[in-house]
């Protein structure tokens, strides 16, 4: 059995299996309530065996510090649709290959994609409203990484944020054109 104490001694996370350990174990930092680490913070490890008599053996717990890595990769959403489309560009697919290097290196990470447009309502039947398209954009690069980069989907997930959060201001052609992106972020946990 694998076990991981937090910091207040209490356990935060058990693996357990039947027949002869793996060589190692790669855990992804959530606890048994699904929460992820906290960074910077001190946790304890065990490893603990019992035979097939009841004969139990436990290593002595080892510190070990974590720290969350997290990368953001920004697109402008006017590089990979049309205008009030989410469907990507031909145009859009190198630009979205250079994302392959900084995954291959984080083989581990969870991965986010967020959807984000200005404050002008689209046009049209398709999407009722920006959050509809931001969405519908952020599958759409999921859609990709998983399709035509052999990404596993599970890894990642999608939101639309429509007009919320914006970077620039609204009220410019400019700040418009930068408020419609897409961000790709890559949490990664180092163990120290």
């Amino acid at each position: 059995m694998f076990i991981v104490w937090n910091y207040d001694k209490k356990i935060f996370f058990t693996a357990a299996g039947k027949g002869d350990p793996p060589i190692s174990y790669i855990w992804d930092g959530k606890g048994l309530d699904n929460q992820y680490v906290q960074t910077g913070e001190v946790y304890y490890y065990s490893l603990m065996t019992k035979d097939s008599v009841g004969n139990k053996a436990m290593t002595k717990p080892a510190p070990i510090v974590i720290l969350l890595r997290e990368i953001k990769l920004t697109f402008s959403s006017d590089a990979l649709f049309d205008i009030g489309q989410a469907d990507v560009k031909i145009s859009a697919y190198s630009v979205l290959k250079t994302i392959k290097n900084v995954l291959d290196k984080n083989p581990e990470s969870e991965i986010l994609v967020s959807g984000y447009t200005d404050n002008i309502q689209p046009h049209g039947i398709k999407y009722k409203n920006n959050t509809e398209l931001s969405k519908a954009r952020a599958e759409a690069v999921k859609f990709f990484m998983v399709n035509l980069l052999g990404y596993d989907g599970n890894r990642i997930r999608t939101e639309g944020k429509g007009e919320l959060n914006p970077i620039a201001d609204n009220s410019t052609d400019e700040g418009r054109k930068k408020n419609r992106r897409v961000e790709l972020t890559i949490k990664s946990t180092i163990y120290k």
